[in-house]
């Protein structure tokens, strides 16, 4: 990585040398462009806060997947009362019809 004090931090990135030949990538707080010298192939992070960004990035996919995680067992959790709760009721429909 190499550190631009007024333009923010640009990352070496193999995806980014290879989309630099054929366009160019740009949003308000990144780039990917074909700059020639040092510049090429990377992702320039414009400013601070998109350098933080891309640098946090690994600690919210964590976050991220251990969410999941949760929702999935919580998922299991609904899954099994409503089965239950469809079995009571077909055991309540099936008592009251045979009557």
């Amino acid at each position: 990585m190499n550190k631009r004090l007024e333009k923010g931090l640009g990352v070496d990135y193999p995806v980014a040398q290879l989309l630099n030949q054929y366009f160019t990538v740009s949003t308000p707080k990144r780039v990917i462009d074909d700059s020639p010298g040092d510049d090429e192939g990377e992702i320039d992070h414009l400013g601070r806060d998109a350098a933080i960004e891309y640098l946090l990035m690994p600690e919210r996919l964590k976050k991220v997947e251990h969410q999941l995680d949760f929702l999935g067992e919580k998922l299991k959790e609904v899954m099994v009362n409503l089965h239950e709760v469809t079995t009571g009721l077909s055991k309540l429909l099936n008592t009251k019809f045979s009557d």
